[in-house]
């Protein structure tokens, strides 16, 4: 009987082999279940009553159950959890030893292990032995799931139920467990509701270990962690290994390779790292492979190309790296490929094409480059084709036309190019086309009409034109519909609407017109609308209101004009509108605030007016509320603060006013809040202080004023405080330091005062700190070292003082500092040295000292802005700022840089601006600054520079200049292309270079250097003085043929009357006879003989003056500068005209010896004597040729001086006066020679032209003035004054000729007080406004002020002698042409008179006719010898050249004098015309004379003095 159930026992469990075979139980064949994990808040703990009533239900399950098994099969019963030791001490073999099953028994399948004769052989039994332990095993994993599972109203007690009754668990018929599936995709047991999530929170239970007769194992949604032990590869007979959505780490493990039955792995969504096991290619019985969503790294390993039964191979969503390998062309059977999102490289392999079952194939997200093969053109039975995201390059390939299975088609973000090719409209299957982000051309092509059955299709981001086509009506299917970022134009196709399953259309950033067609209101299902950026116009349809389904409308960035339609309220499921960037107006509609679920209201940049509603404080939903940039006016309502959701509000750029209401810390979601840009006044309200997310803050450019509030100090989220541009004022609360979060610190362009806090030292995340423009004090916080992340530095215009270099945060992130406009002092920082990533860098206007660190600065090579102009630092540009090759802008103006500009400077390319003016640089310009292509701005004036300028070539920026980023500058003129700026140097010769036009350049060059330009419309746009630059010598040249001419003519008159007068001239100059000769005779003789050994002095110093002068201007003419304050640079000569100097005052002083005192009365007047008393009306009348005479001096009713000194003052001071008006010109030829063209003197004088004719004539009118009008003048005065003529005229010639001339050149000239710039019309315009962009920051590169900024007067010391160079300038042209219109045209004039008069009674001459006196009286010959002794004393020395003038002069006089007496018969009364040299005008001329030499000698010793300090 026992041998027939045994047979029996045999009989049935082959027969269930044969049903149900193990391979089977993957199918579902074995009777197995799931659980339902679905996804629930949380896990809730069972009540205990409830638990007790779960319990009960399970014991009354597990008594079923036990009757149930124990009439199939006694081996199976069901052990209660207390009775679990008891049922393994009775049921288990007794002591039986253990035998492991041998391998080859192992590797047969599970039928062929038992033997033909229906007896078990020795490895069933172990098998059995086996089970057992597995069931054990799994019995202790449930206790650990118990929890988990068996807590909840499944009608199963777990604890009292064999391994084979868990659920989960299948078993084969020897009750061994063959399959464990806790899944969460299972369905529940209990129909009544969902189980919670069975989280174990442990890593993969141990005592699998032991369950190693499993052959599918699946735990998903456990959050398992951990590694995966190596015990995996002793469960031996697995076969589906799913342990996907935990939390698993680490390796995946190469005991994995000892399963070799393993035909499906499935690791994805875990937190895996590492390579792939190379190891894993022993599996060769794999067919699956899932490792997505992990962060596997390296290359797909070779030794995988073993595993040729694949079918499916995922390992998306990791960082795998590397090529696509070309064997997967071996996997025959492979159906889906998935490798998106990792970062494989190379083409797509061609070999692909032999997987002719792929069916899937998804290579997004990676970093594939090449074409697609046309091999790919095998797959036929592909359904799903995506290589999105990738840099796949060429056009889309035709042969995708073949693929006529697929469905799906996904190329977007690549780099392909050309048209739409038609092949894809043979696609007839396709319902999802993704092509977007690509640059693809051309229009679609009307065949794409075919896809009839397209769901979705996407060409955004392409470079598509042309119009929409009116077929894509004709898709019924389409309900997703993406265009957007093309070159669309035309309207949008009322056809569209015939689209009714459409419910997504974004048809954004094209160049679509015209009107939305009404015939889209048919489209009831649409929940998306976008069409922004357009220039659709119009009103915004009403029949928007009929989608009653529409979530998203976006209209933004078009031409839609009119009111916000109220329909738009009848869109209850709206959640964001967008119609910013329009040109909306009209007021807020009420019924958009009906609209309850409203996420995000957008309106920026319209026209919209009124107030804000009040009624907005029902959009409880709301978060995000921007209205910036339109016409709001009034206040913000208080309801606002109702709108607890809102986490964006931006009202900035309205006219809103009033103050900010209090509700507004209500909105405690707050995230950013910006009102910026109103009239929003009064205080900020301490309630914002309850916003504690807020991270950013904008209220900036408003009227907000007092304290910043300390309650701010709560927002401890605070990532952007922006409160800059207001009136606040008090200082910075202490209760801000809490703000750690703190990235962007701006409060600039208010009044705060105080120190700055040190506290500031705590934000460790900032990066950016603008506190500039406020009215800080104090030394900057040595704290601020803290700022390790501080990028942006901005204290500037402040009353800041102290060093930086206690206090300066050099850190290595800083990229711009600006603390120009303090009061620092000190060196610049050495540390600046680590910042390496700096690019702008403005220390201006303060007390900086010493000199620049260059070889420091040369580490900065990311240096792009340098201004260190307006302080005192000193030394010279090192060679070292070669190496700052990215600097496009470099100021080192009004400092006292010395030295030469070096010749490094021309290697920085991207050079735009350079800005050296008002320093002391000496030696020429770099030569190779034409090598700038860039260079937009040279200024370099009021400088020493020097040199040849001929062989300077600049080439001006052309608009290529302005094409690139980094730096842009404004000038107020849009078609000027460069600023030039060399005035106040000693630049010299001419100035050559590139087409230098009113077109490409502007600028001021020449004031204050001698060199002239070849093109003359220069005089047009730019300050030149036009008499300047005239061609060198030119002026001297004719003054040297003038008086050639004058003289020429003379002796040609003189010849023509037939008289022998050569040897008259040469008996009477050469050797004459003094004995008998009159006193004025004897005078010219006395002076003359004074001024030829004046003359012979200054021959030593005449030809090295002339040599030396031309160089101080390296291409002059000698003779056009002729005086001795040219001698520039060469010590020695300047002292051996020094010694000269004094030799000529000796000559003074013996010659001023052999004069009569003047204060001993001479009774008999001697012949270098005047009379003792005054002489006679016609004594004392004019020197001039044509004389008038008066009644006597003794006749006039002018009272004496003596005992009344007051009113002799007073004469003295009208005759000042008188002296003045003649003055003018002489003044007004000193201003005109030192100012430039474009003044308001020109103007005045009614243009260019007639400025210049003036400018010309001045000196010969003047010459005239003073010849003929002064002495008439002077001699009516002295009538009435009863003051000597000579001393009259003696004194205005000092004042007209000298002084006036000098004072005016003094305050005027460019080297001197530099007054010219109040004349000049450019300082009252805006044309030299330059500023400069750089990163957002606009900064004042150079300005009209700067250039039309007048210096203190003392600092004319520091024009290394230039002042005093250019007074002898202008000075000389005036003394040179008074002496030679003397020499020759009133000689001439003269003679002429002299024959047509006849001699009078008292032996003078009188002009026939007229009764007019044209004889000379001794005491005018005095007086023009007084004035001729005295130029020759006071400006004879410093002009050589004068010298041999004067002597001619006087010796023309000596011959015209004695022509007169002996040859036309004027009598000599001595009564009337003795006369005498005066000493004290000679002594004046000595005064001036050493007045000047001290005025030179002192500019040059402050010249020196600067030098030694700078060494």
């Amino acid at each position: 009987m026992q041998a027939f159930f045994l047979v029996l026992a045999l009989i049935v469990s082959r027969l269930s082999f044969k049903a149900v075979r193990p391979e089977d139980a993957e199918s579902g064949g074995s009777l197995h279940f799931k659980l339902l994990q679905p996804v629930l808040k949380s896990s809730q703990a069972t009540p205990p009553a409830a638990s007790q009533n779960v319990q009960n239900r399970s014991s009354h399950n597990y008594t079923s159950n036990k009757r149930t098994n124990a009439s199939t099969n006694d081996r199976t019963r069901a052990v209660p959890a207390g009775a679990r030791h008891q049922y393994v001490k009775h049921h288990a073999p007794r002591k039986q030893k253990h035998r492991t099953v041998p391998d080859k028994i192992r590797e047969l399948p599970l039928e062929e292990q038992f033997s033909g004769n229906g007896t078990l052989p020795v490895a069933t039994q172990a098998y059995s032995e086996e089970g057992l332990k597995a069931r054990e095993a799994l019995a202790i994993v449930f206790q650990t799931l118990s929890p988990a599972f068996c807590n909840h109203s499944n009608r199963l007690h777990c604890q009292a139920a064999t391994a084979c009754e868990l659920p989960g668990v299948s078993c084969d018929n020897f009750s061994a467990p063959i399959k464990l599936i806790v899944s969460a995709t299972a369905e529940s047991l209990d129909p009544s509701g969902p189980l919670p999530r069975p989280h174990l929170n442990q890593s993969l239970p141990l005592a699998l270990r032991n369950a190693t007769t499993l052959m599918h194992l699946e735990m998903t949604d456990f959050a398992l962690f951990g590694e995966l032990p190596s015990w995996l590869g002793d469960l031996w007979r697995l076969k589906n290994l799913i342990l996907k959505n935990n939390m698993i780490s680490g390796h995946i493990p190469t005991d994995l390779s000892r399963l070799l039955r393993l035909r499906d792995i499935d690791l994805s969504n875990n937190e895996l790292t590492g390579a792939v096991p190379l190891e894993l290619g022993n599996c060769t019985e794999l067919q699956r492979i899932d490792f997505s969503n992990n962060q596997l790294n390296g290359s797909i390993p070779d030794s995988l190309r073993k595993l040729t039964r694949m079918e499916q191979f995922v390992l998306s969503t990791n960082q795998i790296e590397g090529l696509i390998p070309t064997w997967l062309g071996d996997f025959k059977r492979l159906t889906t490929l998935d490798l998106a999102e990792n970062l494989l490289t190379g083409p797509v392999p061609a070999q692909l094409g032999n997987c002719e079952e792929l069916q899937v194939i998804d290579l997004g997200s990676n970093k594939l480059n090449g074409t697609l093969d046309d091999s790919l053109v095998r797959l036929r039975n592909i359904k799903e084709f995506k290589v999105s995201s990738n840099e796949i390059a060429g056009g889309i390939p035709a042969w995708f036309g073949k693929l006529t299975a697929m469905t799906t088609l996904s190329l977007s973000d690549n780099m392909l190019t050309g048209e739409v090719v038609a092949g894809l409209c043979e696609c007839e299957e396709l319902r999802w086309l993704d092509l977007e982000d690509n640059q693809l051309n051309g229009s679609f092509p009307d065949c794409l009409e075919k896809l009839q059955n397209i769901i979705e299709m996407d060409f955004s981001g392409n470079l598509i034109e042309g119009n929409i086509p009116e077929w894509i009506g004709s898709f019924k299917h389409l309900t997703r519909l993406d265009l957007s970022d093309n070159w669309l134009a035309g309207p949008v196709p009322a056809e569209l609407a015939n689209c009714s399953a459409l419910f997504d259309i974004d048809l954004s950033d094209n160049m679509l017109n015209g009107l939305l067609p009404g015939s889209l209101s048919q489209l009831t299902n649409v929940s998306s609308l976008r069409v922004a950026t357009n220039y659709i116009g119009g009103l915004i349809p009403s029949w928007l209101g009929n989608f009653a389904y529409m979530q998203t409308l976006d209209l933004s960035g078009n031409s839609f004009e009119g009111p916000l339609p109220a329909e738009l309220g009848h869109c209850e499921e709206l959640r964001f509108l967008d119609v910013r960037y329009n040109n909306l107006n009209g007021s807020l509609p009420d019924s958009l605030f009906n609209l309850q679920y409203l996420l995000e209201l957008d309106a920026a940049q319209n026209m919209i007016e009124g107030q804000i509603p009040s009624l907005i404080g029902q959009l409880k939903d709301l978060t995000q509320l921007d209205l910036s940039g339109n016409r709001l006016t009034g206040p913000i309502p208080w309801e606002l603060g109702d709108c607890e959701a809102l986490e964006y509000l931006n009202l900035g750029n309205n006219t809103i006013n009033g103050s900010l209401p209090n509700s507004l810390g209500q909105l405690r979601n707050m995230v950013e809040l910006n009102i910026f840009g109103t009239l929003i006044e009064g205080r900020i309200p301490t309630s914002l202080g309850n916003l504690t997310a807020m991270t950013t803050l904008d209220l900036s450019v408003n009227k907000l004023t007092g304290p910043i509030p300390a309650e701010l100090g709560n927002c401890k989220e605070m990532e952007r405080f922006y409160l800059m541009d207001n009136q606040l004022d008090g200082a910075l609360p202490d209760s801000l330091a809490n703000l750690r979060m703190m990235d962007d610190f701006r409060v600039h362009n208010n009044s705060i005062e105080g120190r700055i806090p040190p506290w500031l030292g705590n934000f460790t995340e900032l990066i950016s700190l603008s506190m500039q423009a406020n009215r800080f004090s104090g030394q900057l916080p040595a704290t601020l070292q803290n700022l390790k992340k501080l990028e942006f530095l901005e204290v500037q215009n402040n009353s800041l003082s102290g060093e930086l270099k206690n206090s300066l945060p050099c850190s290595e992130t800083l990229q711009q500092i600006d603390v120009s406009s303090n009061q620092f002092e000190g060196t610049i920082p050495d540390c600046i040295e680590k910042m390496t990533q700096l690019f702008f860098l403005d220390l201006s206007r303060n007390k900086f000292t010493g000199q620049v660190p260059w070889d420091v600065m040369g580490n900065l090579t990311h240096l792009k802005y340098l201004n260190v102009r307006g302080n005192f630092l000193t030394g010279e540009i090192s060679k070292a700022i070669g190496s700052l090759q990215k600097l496009q802008l470099i100021n080192l103006a009004e400092n006292k840089f010395s030295g030469v500009i070096p010749e490094e400077i021309a290697q920085l390319a991207d050079l735009e601006l350079v800005l050296l003016y008002r320093n002391r640089f000496r030696g020429q310009l770099p030569r190779q600054l034409h090598k700038l292509k860039k260079l937009a701005v040279l200024a370099v004036h009021e400088n020493d520079l020097s040199g040849n300028v001929s062989d300077f070539k600049l080439t001006p920026c052309r608009d290529a200049c302005f094409e690139y980023d980094p730096l842009t500058y404004d000038t107020k003129q849009t078609d000027e292309k460069m600023f030039l700026s060399l005035f106040g140097n000693r630049l010299s010769c001419e100035l050559r270079s590139v087409n230098y036009s009113r077109d490409h350049i502007v600028g001021m060059v020449g004031l204050g250097n001698n060199f002239f330009l070849p093109d003359r419309s220069w005089e047009a746009i730019e300050p030149l003085d036009p008499i300047h630059y005239e061609i060198p010598g030119l002026t001297s040249k004719l003054l040297c043929v003038g008086a050639g001419g004058v003289l020429l003519v003379l002796i040609s008159v003189l010849a023509l009357l037939g008289r022998n007068l050569w040897t008259f001239v040469l008996a009477n100059l050469l050797s004459p006879d003094l004995t008998s000769a009159p006193p004025e005779v004897v005078g010219h003789h006395t002076v003359l003989k004074m001024m030829l050994q004046m003359s012979c002095l200054s021959s030593f110093t005449l030809l090295p003056t002339y040599y030396m002068g031309s160089n101080y201007y390296q291409c002059g003419c000698p003779l056009s500068h002729y005086s001795i304050s040219y001698l520039h640079d060469c010590p020695l000569l300047e002292c051996f005209v020094f010694v000269c100097l004094i030799c000529h005052l000796i000559i003074l002083w013996r010659f001023m010896q052999l004069l009569p005192q003047e204060d001993v009365p001479d009774t008999v007047p001697g012949p270098l004597e005047a009379p003792e008393q005054p002489p006679k009306s016609s004594d004392i009348s004019s020197p001039a040729p044509v004389h008038i005479d008066h009644k006597d001096a003794h006749d006039s009713p002018a009272t004496s001086f003596e005992g009344n000194p007051w009113c002799r003052c007073c004469y003295w001071a009208v005759w000042l006066i008188i002296s003045s008006g003649f003055a003018v010109l002489p003044a007004l030829y000193a201003m005109i020679k030192s100012l430039p063209s474009n003044n308001v003197i020109e103007d005045f004088m009614g243009g260019p032209a007639r400025y210049t004719f003036i400018c010309l004539a001045i000196p010969g009118v003047n010459a005239i003035v003073s010849s003929l009008i002064l002495p008439m003048v002077a001699d009516a005065f002295s009538r009435i004054a009863g003051i000597r003529t000579d001393k009259l005229l003696g004194s205005a010639h000092v004042f007209c000729v000298w002084l006036a001339p000098a004072i005016a050149v003094f305050f005027m000239s460019q080297h001197c007080g530099q007054n010219w710039k109040w004349f000049w019309k450019l300082c009252d315009s805006n044309k030299f406004d330059i500023r400069i962009t750089s990163s957002g920051k606009d900064t004042e590169a150079l300005s009209t002020s700067s250039i039309c900024q007048v210096p203190e007067l003392f600092g004319v010391l520091d024009r290394s002698g230039g002042c005093s160079r250019e007074v002898l300038e202008i000075l000389t042209p005036l003394v040179l042409w008074q002496i030679g219109m003397e020499a020759g045209f009133f000689q001439f004039l003269n003679i002429v008179l002299w024959v047509l008069s006849q001699q009078n009674d008292d032996g003078s001459l009188q002009l026939r006719g007229l009764g007019i006196r044209t004889s000379y009286t001794s005491m005018e010959y005095f007086v023009q010898l007084n004035i001729w002794a005295a130029t020759a004393v006071a400006i004879g020395p410093l002009v050589p050249l004068l010298h041999l003038a004067l002597v001619v002069l006087v010796s023309i006089s000596v011959v015209t004098c004695r022509l007169e007496q002996t040859h036309f018969g004027r009598t000599d009364h001595s009564e009337k015309g003795s006369g005498r040299i005066s000493r004290s005008m000679l002594r004046v001329s000595a005064v001036i004379l050493l007045t000047y030499i001290a005025f030179f000698s002192a500019e040059v010793i402050a010249e020196m003095r600067s030098q030694v300090s700078q060494i």
